[in-house]
């Protein structure tokens, strides 16, 4: 009987094994197209905030980095959404470029956005606002966050504006022949390494006193010390007896570079806290302060702009007037601002007028609180105020109402300004807000228990009007 053949399989499966081996290898060293990248059906790409919160100063340029999981596949444009802000934030005020959205290119992982912050030289409190990028591309979303339930949004960042740290420079009144003491003044310590200014000064233009009335040259720079909140200029000024002339002056500009500091100004009606004033009196004029080659004016006693042109009161207080000026413009305290805004609010409790609009009169409850203290200078302020408020038993009450009730740091609440409005009209006084009426004695009372000492004088005064 004859065998059937036998297949002899092995070897042509070997063959057949080594045959595609080299074929895909050959197909694996072809490189794909460069748009040809593979993904699944349903790939899923993320995006977040590179950090979630960062801080500028005022007049500064803050970044806030981004990034996609992927730099093919098209561009990404971010939407950006400005919420949660703090009291007192403008995005228009306090933002000198707020941009509306963000875009990430098709062939990069990360951009950066710019967001200048405004300088607005004001004393404010530190602020802030955030940032919340979305987009509506559905290929994307935020990264997710993890677990932890304090961990922070990927898709929003918290951008905040830290109060500045301010300086003030003093101006300086002298005859011919002394020094004038141009004091710079700081709101906290001046950092390590010193905090420096560059000085300009306008010598030699016009209405301004010349660089030959001075005995030395003016610096151009001049630095706070580490650690320190105060630098002083002494400043020699020329004394050219026989040769008479008109009142003249010169200022001072200070600026710095330093990030973080700006000059305190609360009140642009009195100008800029960076600039001083030199004024160099003439001996034949008796006046406190003047306005550039103005002499005394016209006897009028009137306030030019920013400086005070004072004539020697008249009147039962006439005396006590002249010395509260002294008192004020003491070269030992003169730079401090609580020191004369005392002063200047006792001045506006006995009827004269100030360059500083924000004040409001002193009581004669305020001045006698100094006396208690020991502070024998304001017995007799107290007793001259208490003596006019006989008078007009509210009018330094309803005066100092209108401050509180004014007071920038609240004033923005309408809650806040309806309680002094009420105030006021139960003390006779109109209002805006035909709405409101008048606080009753048991009202106010209760803001004095609940620990609010400016009401207590309020609570007493209406106490005594509903007393009849």
């Amino acid at each position: 009987m004859r065998r059937a053949p036998v297949r002899r399989r092995g070897r042509r499966s070997l063959a057949a094994a080594f045959v595609a081996l080299v074929l895909g290898a050959v197909l694996a060293a072809v490189p794909p197209p460069a748009s040809a990248h593979w993904e699944a059906p349903y790939d899923h790409q993320h995006f977040g905030v590179m950090s979630t919160a960062v801080l500028g100063y005022e007049g500064t340029t803050v970044q806030v980095k981004l990034r996609k999981s992927i730099n093919y596949g098209g561009a990404l444009t971010l939407n950006i959404g400005y919420s949660n802000a703090s009291a007192g934030f403008s995005k228009t005020a306090d933002l000198t470029s707020a941009p509306s959205s963000v875009t990430i290119p098709s062939s990069q992982h990360e951009a950066t956005l710019s967001i200048q912050i405004a300088a607005d030289s004001l004393q404010e409190a530190d602020e802030s606002v955030v940032l919340t990028f979305t987009t509506s591309n559905t290929r994307y979303s935020p990264v997710p966050q993890n677990s932890d339930p304090n961990a922070r949004a990927t898709n929003k960042v918290l951008l905040t504006i830290p109060a500045n740290k301010y300086f003030r420079v003093g101006n300086a009144a002298v005859y011919e022949g002394q020094r004038a003491v141009v004091d710079v003044w700081l709101t906290a310590n001046a950092p390590t390494g010193g905090l420096a200014f560059s000085v300009a000064n306008n010598l030699g233009t016009t209405g301004a006193a010349t660089a030959d009335d001075l005995d030395a040259i003016l610096p151009t720079s001049v630095t706070v010390p580490a650690g320190q909140r105060r630098v002083s200029l002494s400043i020699p000024i020329k004394q050219d007896a026989g040769n008479s002339e008109a009142f003249e002056s010169f200022t001072l500009t200070f600026s710095t570079t330093v990030a973080g500091w700006a000059p305190f100004n609360n009140n642009d009606s009195i100008g800029d806290y960076n600039t001083a004033t030199v004024s160099i009196w003439s001996d034949e004029i008796e006046c406190l302060e003047f306005p550039s080659n103005s002499g005394c004016g016209d006897g009028s006693g009137a306030t030019e702009g920013a400086i005070e042109i004072v004539r020697r009161p008249t009147g039962e207080n006439a005396d006590l007037i002249w010395q509260i000026y002294d008192w004020r413009d003491d070269l030992c305290c003169v730079h401090i601002k609580a020191h004369t805004d005392r002063w200047n609010r006792a001045l506006l409790g006995l009827g004269q007028a100030v360059s500083d609009s924000t004040l409001t009169p002193m009581t004669a409850a305020e001045a006698q609180a100094f006396a208690d203290r020991g502070w024998t200078r304001w017995t007799a302020v107290a007793a001259a105020l208490e003596k006019l408020e006989s008078a007009n038993s509210h009018a330094a009450l309803i005066a100092q109402i209108h401050g509180w009730r004014d007071d920038p740091r609240w004033s923005w609440q309408a809650a806040h300004v309806a309680r002094w409005d009420r105030a006021l009209l139960a003390l006779g006084e109109t209002v805006s807000d035909t709405t409101l009426t008048p606080m009753t004695a048991a009202e106010a009372q209760a803001f004095v228990d609940n620990g609010w000492t400016r009401w207590t004088d309020v609570a007493a005064a209406l106490k005594a009007i509903e007393a009849g």
